[in-house]
């Protein structure tokens, strides 16, 4: 009963992150190297709505009923990772999109501000890798196969 709880409770994570995560992926395929961060904002903004949402829709996500008591708690605390990983994400390009607005309106683009959201994008992206394994770390301990996460593999 816990294995199939846990696979649900991952399908439905991975549904609520997958349009962030898509976003992210047009952002990071549009933005030049760092020395030169110029890139339309819409695509930053769609991120950032889609990451928001993201955070927000995992405040309904719960650990498997299945499970007991500790495992239940680290599902919890997984899950909790991912909706503050998520928000974040979207602050984050929040703040690169503002940099960039202000970037396009300016005679001369503040270079120090855009590499700093640059940056802060950079970060979320690899804070978002680890609320994939957090989650991984507390199914495969309650007993989850690994090979189910392979996206391969399906």
């Amino acid at each position: 009963m816990l294995r199939a709880q846990t696979w649900a409770t991952w399908r439905r994570l991975q549904a609520i992150i997958a349009p962030c995560n898509a976003a992210v992926e047009v952002v990071a395929r549009a933005t030049p190297p760092p020395s030169s961060p110029i890139i339309p904002s819409p695509p930053v903004r769609q991120a950032q709505e889609a990451c928001r949402a993201a955070g927000l829709a995992l405040l309904s996500l719960r650990a498997p009923p299945a499970a007991d008591d500790a495992t239940r708690a680290a599902f919890d605390a997984a899950i909790e990772r991912c909706q503050s990983v998520y928000l974040v994400e979207g602050n984050a390009h929040a703040r690169l999109a503002r940099a960039l607005e202000r970037a396009a309106s300016a005679t001369s683009p503040d270079r120090p501000d855009l590499l700093d959201a640059w940056s802060g994008v950079q970060e979320a992206n690899i804070d978002a890798l680890g609320c994939a394994s957090a989650f991984i770390s507390v199914a495969r301990r309650a007993g989850t196969p690994l090979d189910g996460f392979d996206p391969e593999a399906s």
